[in-house]
Parts: structure tokens; sequence; C-alpha cells
């Protein structure tokens, strides 16, 4: 193991998230991934942990990595796998957001925050499956 990149980087996302979350409460950006709005039965409260908003991911996703990054720093094989999978997920929700794409009125810097959700994302992607170790490679 070289440092824990991924604990760095599952942690910046969760900073990033938080902030992403606070903003887009205060201006009322729902998550819409692909134009598609949170279920008329989640109750308000678990939109944030399980839906997430049009400036960051379901906070149930950062618990995820946080949990699954140290054993990915070790090169456990499915915990890298999982988290490559979640870094996926963060990808393809932050491309179909409309708000990514100008789509939805909303402050110019909001795309920055969009920005900084791709760079994490390809990074968690990028360092998840480089840290995999094989299992004939374990000592």
């Amino acid at each position: 193991m070289r440092g824990a990149p991924l604990r760095g980087l599952t942690g910046a996302a969760l900073a990033l998230d938080l902030a992403g979350a606070r903003v887009a409460t205060r201006y009322r950006l729902i998550g819409e991934p692909f134009g598609v709005s949170p279920p008329g039965w989640l109750p308000e409260a678990m939109v944030l942990p399980c839906w997430g908003t049009a400036l960051s991911g379901p906070l149930m996703a950062d618990a995820a990595l946080l949990a699954l990054a140290p054993a990915a720093d070790h090169g456990h094989r499915g915990a890298c796998r999982a988290v490559s999978l979640l870094a996926a997920l963060r990808l393809a929700g932050v491309l179909s957001e409309p708000v990514t794409w100008g789509r939805r009125r909303t402050a110019p810097w909001a795309m920055l925050v969009a920005a900084a959700h791709l760079v994490l994302g390809v990074s968690l992607l990028r360092y998840s499956e480089g840290t995999a170790i094989s299992p004939g490679d374990r000592s």
C-alpha cells in the first residue's frame, strides 16, 4: 500500500457532496438524473441520503465508499471492484444531471461543482482499478 489514496479521495467526495448538498438545498436543486425526479413516496428527509441532489450524490454512497476505502487501499479485489462501481455510478449521476449541462437555471459556479465531481469520479475509478492485487500476489 502506497499511502491511502482512496481514503483521501473518499473523504474529498464526502466533503464535496456535503458542500454540494448545502448549496443545492439552498437553491432547491433537486437531483433529476435523466430528468427523473425523486419518487413521490420518498420522504423529503430521505432524499439527501438516498437520492442526492443536483450537486451531490446520495450520502449513502459516500458512506459505502468510506467503508470500502481501507480494504481497497490494501488491494482487496472485491473492495476495489465495489469502489469502481460506485465511482462509475458517481460519473453517470453527474453526467445525467440537467444542471451539469446548464439545462436548469442555477449559479454559473455550480458547473464547477459538477466538474469537481467528474474529476473525483475519474480519480476514484483510476485508483481503485490500480490498487487491486491478484490473489497470487498477496504475501
